[in-house]
């Protein structure tokens, strides 16, 4: 694994933990474009391609809070969307997801659209800390295929 910085490190452990890029920026009292770079330097590091794959790398690495999320159907999930939360969660792109399930990448964007709704979430990351938590193995389809 590449040497982070310990800037690096907080960035990481504020990814684990959902925030989006301005969050950090007011957490870590740095300016946001600061946070952005800080963001594209670790993608850069860790030889990753986009924030899905940042945010996987981060929960897995950067000790994340290990509460367990609820179980998808108390908060109503359908079974395609929580088929998508898992997707989303192995840091796989709508995209990826959409030709692993047959369907337009559009489709799977509005479903995660309306699982963020359901479940409250504001950013990606802490759509994939919901996932990485529901299923911590995260067996099955991953981004790099």
């Amino acid at each position: 694994m590449a040497r982070l910085t310990s800037r690096e490190w907080d960035v990481l452990r504020s990814i684990a933990r959902g925030r989006t890029t301005a969050e950090i920026a007011r957490e870590l009292g740095i300016a946001y474009f600061t946070a952005r770079t800080h963001r594209r330097h670790l993608l850069d590091k860790l030889d990753l391609h986009s924030a899905a794959q940042l945010t996987a790398y981060a929960i897995e690495h950067a000790s994340a809070a290990s509460r367990p999320a609820p179980p998808a159907s108390a908060h109503g999930l359908t079974p395609r969307q929580r088929e998508i939360v898992l997707l989303v969660g192995r840091g796989l792109t709508s995209k990826q997801i959409a030709r692993v399930l047959g369907l337009s990448p559009a489709t799977v964007r509005k479903h995660r659209e309306h699982i963020a709704t359901r479940l409250g979430l504001r950013s990606l990351s802490a759509l994939i800390g919901y996932a990485r938590r529901l299923d911590p193995g995260g067996g099955g389809h991953t981004a790099n295929e």
